[in-house]
């Protein structure tokens, strides 16, 4: 150190301006959310990449969510690197980085715990509903926060079948995001209720998606729905053509449709832009062909 370099140190020392014994922390600081949030940032996207191959609620109780090691502060009998002419100004740039920092770490400590938060509650769900599953299904919204869908049954012609989608731990009823809709043996489904309580997140979107993602599979249920019915039936039916005219046959799903609802939030042009951009708008009506 030059010794006008010390002199000046000196005198800041004097006058109390001198911030070496805060910047020792704050290099300890900085070199800390660095190395925290670089850790943070990739273990969240390679958990995130797992996340978005769950296919049921086992394999969320399979995951684990990673830990951040405390602050391992420096030595701080380092040589200060300061100068005393711009010593204040390099500080309080310093200290404006150190926050930054500080910020971004939260943030991913943040997003950890929503993701915590989330297998919370598909664990709730799935224990209010007897541990049943027929569908679940991980995604982003467009905030690229972790949402989940999950249908515990498709139940049979003329019952509501609730869609849940999950964006974390939900601790009051009237905040869950659910869709309700109802198959009939006319080949039919009907949307009866759309709630999303999140909007302008694409989680109502995602509901849409995974739903004409399970209609195959509703099919594929009614149909063996139909053929164990035939055996049973078999000898009232001459032919399987005459069991498919009779009341006993329930037909695939063809069409999806529902009323559009305008709430306090959305009016129904709201609405109609909503279904029309995921497909399910026909003739100003909400409606969709599947089948």
């Amino acid at each position: 150190m030059s010794i006008i370099k010390t002199i000046n140190c000196r005198l800041m020392q004097i006058n109390h301006r001198c911030n070496k014994d805060e910047y020792f922390a704050l290099q300890s600081k900085i070199e800390y959310y660095l190395n925290a949030v670089d850790k943070s940032q990739a273990e969240y996207k390679l958990l995130m990449m797992r996340l978005l191959e769950i296919k049921s609620s086992n394999d969320f109780y399979n995951v684990k969510l990673p830990t951040v090691e405390k602050s391992q502060e420096r030595n701080q009998s380092a040589i200060c690197s300061l100068s005393p002419k711009h010593c204040e100004d390099n500080f309080e740039s310093l200290d404006y980085k150190s926050q930054n920092l500080k910020y971004r770490l939260q943030d991913s400590f943040q997003k950890f715990l929503t993701v915590n938060e989330l297998f919370k509650d598909i664990s709730k769900l799935h224990k209010e509903n007897n541990d049943k599953e027929y569908f679940l299904k991980t995604n982003f919204d467009s905030e690229d926060n972790l949402i989940c869908v999950y249908l515990p049954e498709f139940k049979n012609s003329s019952s509501i079948s609730t869609i849940y989608l999950s964006y974390g731990l939900c601790r009051n009823h009237h905040n869950r995001s659910y869709m309700d809709v109802t198959y009939y043996s006319d080949g039919r489904m009907e949307i009866d209720e759309l709630n999303s309580y999140v909007e302008r997140k694409r989680h109502g979107a995602f509901m849409l998606q995974c739903l004409l993602e399970m209609v195959p599979r509703f099919n594929e249920d009614i149909e063996k729905k139909n053929q164990q019915k035939y055996l049973n039936l078999g000898r009232i039916y001459s032919s399987w053509d005459e069991f498919k005219s009779s009341i006993n046959y329930e037909n695939p799903i063809k069409y999806i449709h529902g009323k559009i609802k305008p709430n306090r939030n959305l009016t129904r042009e709201d609405l109609v832009r909503f279904y029309g951009r995921n497909g399910f708008i026909q003739n100003g009506r909400l409606y969709r062909e599947v089948y």
